[in-house]
């Protein structure tokens, strides 16, 4: 079973490459060499509204 488990994680990890947020085609492995990406300009999160309460 734990040679089954090591064998698919092999060609998850180093062969398919993936579509996920950032991977751009590349296996999980490629992105762990490269490092952490830098990140990208995020939108500016908009200011809450303060709400008063009664006392």
């Amino acid at each position: 079973m734990q040679k089954d488990l090591d064998g698919y994680l092999e060609i998850y990890n180093t062969r398919r490459p993936h579509r996920g947020r950032g991977m751009k085609g590349q296996t999980p492995y490629e992105v762990f060499k490269a490092g952490i990406p830098k990140k990208s300009p995020t939108r500016k999160k908009p200011a809450r509204k303060e709400v008063k309460t009664a006392a």
